[in-house]
Order: C-alpha cells, then structure tokens, then sequence
C-alpha cells in the first residue's frame, strides 16, 4: 500500500494529538485535514497505484485514495538502563513504528523509531526513498522444508534471529509439524525433539474447509449438508409465508456451501442432497406427510423475469464461481497462487492452455474444470495482436461465429493477429487479409449488410427534441458516427457550438470499418475530444444518441467490452480538459452531429469548417437557432 503522511516542522503538536489515539483518529482527521491539504507530502508518482486502477473491487471507489492514516498507542516493555529514549508523553515507553502493507495485507515495510531519533518526516523520507524495506513474516506462517536435521536445524536459527530482533517469540503450545508419509519414523521422532513441538497426522480444517480432499468426497463435505439440514430443520415452516421462505432459503439455505463452491467442485450428489431438502422444505414436505411439487425445480431456478423463483442451481452455480477464481488467476498473473499454478502445471503457456491431468491438488482440479466454461464464452479483443493466432482461436466480434471458418493457407497456420495488421499506420493489411482469407467471409458480409441496409416498416412517433444550448460549460461538442456497408466504411461528424448555438467549428471524417458499430462510435467520441484539444478548448459538454458509448465514458472502470480501449483512450484524452460532461441526447437533438457523419461518407479523408458548418446542412443550423 502506498505511504501518505501529514507533515510539517511547526505543527508536531498537531500531528502527535492525530495519531495518538485509534478512536480519536477521524475526528482528529477531519479537524487538521485543512492544514494538511496545504502542507502533504506526497509520493513521486501521483497517478492512481496500478493495483487499485486494474482492479474492480477497488476502482473507482478508492481511485483517489493514496494511504491510510491510523494511530495505535502500544506499550512496552524496555530494559530500565535505556528506558530514558522510549520515554514517551503519557509517561510509558512507547516507540514510532512506521508500517506499510501491501494489498493482500502483508508488511512490506517496517520502520522503527523513538521520539528524538526518528521525526515523522524522517521516517516518510526513508520510506519513500528506500529501495527495499524490511520483509517480517506474518502470523499463522506455514513453513515447507526437507524432512532433515539440517533443515530444520536452519529454520530454528532463522526464527532465533526474527525472536531477537523482533522482540516476539514463537508460541510452541500453538505450533505443529507434520510429516509426508515417507519420512522415516527414526527422523520423525528426531526432529520432533529438535523442535519440541507436537506431531499431527493431518490438518483437518482450514476456513472451515477440508485441507486434504481424498477418494470419498461425499464424507470431505459431509459438513455443508449438516449445517445446511440444521438450518431448514430450525425452522417452522407452518410460521412463514411463501417471501418469508424466499428469503430464508436464498440469504441462508442456498448461501452456506458458497464459500466452499469457491475453491472447490462439489460431488454432484451432495448438490442434489441439498436441493432435494430446500424443495421440501419450500412445498411443505415433513415426516407426517409429504405435499406435491407443483412445478419443476429447473424451473424454480430461473430469473423471476423468465417464470421462475430465482434460486440458485447449485452445479451451475459452482461451475461459475470456479470459472470465476479461474478468470481472476488468468487476469493476475503475478499472484502468488497463480505462480505456483504456472511452476507445477503450465509453465509453457496460460492457464487456459493447462492439460487436464489428475496428479494435482483437488483445488486445481477444481478449478480447471471450470474452464470450458471460460473458453465457451471468452473472446479476444484485439489490441496488437501479438498473442492471437489467427487459426483457432476466437477473435472476431460476431454472434455466431467467432473464429476463422475460410481455408487458410498453410504457411499462415501459425501466425499472429498481428501480421495482418500495418505497425506504422496501426490497420488492417487489406491485401494480406484477401489473400489469406477464403471468400465465403465476403459473401456473409455482404449478406449481414443487405440484412441491414432495409428499411423500418413500422414508424415510430417521439416527441420532438431541439438541441439545447451548454449549461455548465461554455461549449457544447456533438458527435456521431455512420457506417457505409457497402463500401465497408464507416464516418463521424463532430460541431462545436458556443453558448448562443453558434458553430466555432465543425469535422468530418472517413475511415476504414472496424469490427462493430459500437467501435465507430468510440472512434467518434474520441475524435470528438482530439478535436477540442486541437482547438485549445479547456472544457466542453459532449453529447451522443449512443447511451452505450456515453455510458462507458462516463464510467471510469476498466472495459473489457471490444471497443474498451478505444473508450479508455478517450477517457485518458477527456483527463487533459479542466472541465467534461458526457451526456446522452436523443436523435433530434444530434441531428447536426448524425448529418455530418453521413457527410462523410463523399470525402476522401478528412475537412474541417472553421465558424460554419457545410452549406448542404445549414438549414440544420438554421432550426436550431429557432427554437
């Protein structure tokens, strides 16, 4: 976690009274936070720590945050010869630790002081500029070695040595060694007396979770169908009603075996032992008689939109939330699980790429069960293509077909994405793409154009909508874009207005078409915010009919959409403006902007009108400054 203090040479006193006390901290927080905007220090890289940015149960919520600011007074126990220095003002031995934790809560930094000898702002400069910190383990360590004397003689002298320096001692009575099943008995009894510590033949339980999963897995998890029965047999069912059940059977019944569904693939059976007493328990079921089931329980589990109660599938569900953990160790590569993962079971390729062999754990079996899952609806989004092959794997943004489905040419088999692209000017290489591709690819774009080139039958009547003027920044930018199918081309228009509806500006352009709509769109947006920068313009509302595209603007999370990193590049744009706003217009109130964009389908790159607008939309112009 990145480091933040409140410092300053003549507000000590200040800074003592903040941190002196843990329940005092907010109010004193918020009492000197007026002082402290003025004299902060703050870490050389201003910019939000990647480790917040790349992640969603951070971003954007703490996007802004750079550390936390806590205060815990801790005795001490000091030898009396040298009690003089650790003497602090509430009349104990204290000392100023400074301590920094990662975001999986582990210390990364400590620094220890006494008053005198280590001022705030010394200990803030050593942290920050000091390449590496102290590295102190954690509690509840479990430590891994040879079963060998001379193993484990080492480890005793590295804890002798963290026992001294520290200050802290190993609790014996609470620690415990166990022993794979081939170490010999001699060396088992040996080291045991080394350490002086109790044997035991297994774990049992860790998080209320089995550490060793054999070949009964029904008796494993025997546990979750236990407390899950307890639940349902606590309840008087003849006292609820059909929501008050509801509620009980989703918040409880159906939420107990989820955290074990995280780590591990519950037998089949034990998910249908457990559906089968949530169903009695919701039609009524008990020793004396048994109802009827009036609906089928597949049915019971669908969205209360598609007919059904909303509960939980529980195979379907802990398929999910496996591909899940699957999904977060693929996009964190540099966790610690997933590096033990890669070392032992894929160190060639990814996790997606990993055979399906049973000699591992019962977690990675797991897990791994899971990624069909992940494949059936995971695609690739283009960026430079440099690890995309082009055969057999899904990178196209279509409905029904997402790979290659043309012949390919066998000395293009195993090639990248990123040929087919030009590195200078960053598209497609047309003339590398029809000689690789078959042309059945042209005759289904020819027919998805045509699919979409006919026109409405039925009208649709809206209200009328007018292009209003800016209300919180002095120039209103409109965009859109137009796709050209038969030409497989698409444009954008972008108007710059001021407060009285006069045009400063106004831009067309015509390009190649990407993958989707929604991509010409981004492009728009982005070409819309570069043109404003190009004028020197220092704010701007920014208006579009596409509530997708305004949406994932106005959104500052990472977008795994296909256009996401267009929109990120607009975003990253947008930041050098001192005032924006993104918002959606209907289609009258754009009518300029959608113009424009179809304008651009009869230039050859790209004009600009400085003050006006083309003459053939005019008369455009001329409504709005009507109404």
């Amino acid at each position: 976690m990145v480091l933040h203090c409140f410092c300053s040479g003549g507000r000590k006193g200040l800074k003592k009274q903040n941190t002196a006390d843990t329940t005092d901290d907010v109010r004193s927080f918020n009492g000197g936070s007026g002082t402290g905007n003025k004299k902060r220090k703050r870490l050389p890289d201003n910019e939000t720590h990647p480790d917040i940015r790349n992640n969603r149960r951070f971003y954007p919520y703490f996007k802004d945050c750079i550390g936390a600011i806590d205060g815990t007074h801790i005795r001490a126990s000091v030898p009396i010869e040298i009690q003089g220095r650790f003497r602090g003002r509430k009349d104990g031995t204290t000392q100023n630790v400074l301590a920094a934790i990662t975001f999986d809560l582990k210390f990364c930094y400590v620094l220890a002081g006494w008053e005198g000898s280590a001022h705030d702002s010394r200990v803030l400069d050593d942290a920050l500029h000091r390449s590496r910190g102290l590295k102190i383990p954690e509690d509840d360590s479990v430590l891994f070695s040879r079963a060998s004397p001379r193993d484990v003689a080492k480890i005793q002298e590295i804890l002798s040595v963290y026992e001294k320096a520290s200050g802290q001692q190993v609790n014996r009575e609470k620690t415990t060694i166990f022993f794979s099943k081939g170490t010999p008995l001699a060396t088992q009894a040996e080291i045991k007396d080394m350490l002086g510590v109790p044997v035991i033949k297994q774990y049992e339980k860790y998080l209320g979770l089995p550490s060793l999963v054999g070949q009964n897995r029904m008796m494993s998890f025997s546990q979750i169908k236990e407390r899950v029965w307890s639940k349902l047999k606590g309840w008087k069912e003849k006292l609820l009603s059909q929501a008050g059940k509801e509620i009980l059977i989703k918040a409880v019944a159906q939420a107990i075996p989820a955290f074990a569904m995280n780590c591990f693939k519950l037998p089949k059976r034990l998910c249908q032992y457990i559906e089968a007493m949530i169903r009695k328990f919701w039609w009524g079921n008990n020793s004396d008689s048994k109802k009827i089931h009036w609906v089928n329980w597949r049915i019971m589990c669908k969205s209360k939109r598609s007919g059904g109660m909303g509960f939980r599938d529980l195979k379907n569900f802990n398929t999910a939330l496996l591909g899940k953990q699957l999904w977060c160790l693929y996009h964190e590569p540099t966790s610690l699980l997933h590096r033990v993962y890669k070392a032992k079971f894929f160190p060639q390729g990814t996790i997606l790429e990993a055979s399906s062999h049973r000699r591992g754990s019962y977690a990675w079996q797991s897990i791994i069960k899971a990624r069909d899952s992940i494949i059936k609806g995971a695609c690739w989004r283009v960026g430079d293509g440099a690890q995309i092959n082009i055969l057999n794997t899904r990178w196209l943004f279509e409905p029904h077909h997402q790979k290659i489905l043309s012949p390919i040419p066998d000395p293009f088999r195993q090639s990248k994405v990123s040929d087919l692209i030009i590195p200078s000017t960053h598209r497609w290489n047309t003339d590398l793409i029809d000689y690789q591709i078959n042309a059945f690819a042209q005759s289904y774009l020819d027919e998805f154009a045509q699919c979409n080139s006919k026109e409405e039958t039925k009208p649709q009547h809206c209200p009328v909508i007018k292009w209003k003027v800016p209300v919180n920044c002095r120039y209103k930018i409109n965009f859109n874009g137009a796709v050209f199918c038969e030409k497989e081309e698409a444009g954008l228009g972008v108007v710059i207005r001021n407060g009285q509806g006069l045009p400063m500006a106004s831009l067309i352009q015509k390009f190649r078409f990407p993958h989707s709509v929604e991509s010409v769109e981004a492009l728009a947006a982005k070409r819309a915010i570069q043109f404003a920068l190009e004028l020197r313009l220092q704010e701007g509302e920014f208006e579009r009919d596409s509530e997708i595209i305004v949406k994932a603007l106005k959104d500052d999370r990472p977008s795994h959409a296909p256009f996401g990193l267009i929109v990120e590049d607009a975003r990253a744009l947008s930041s050098n403006l001192e005032k924006v706003q993104f918002n959606r217009v209907k289609r009258q109130g754009n009518s300029i902007a959608h113009a424009l964009a179809h304008l651009a389908q009869h230039c050859a790159d790209l004009e600009v009108w400085m003050e006006s607008v083309p003459p053939a939309i005019e008369h455009l112009l001329s409504l709005d400054l009507s109404s």
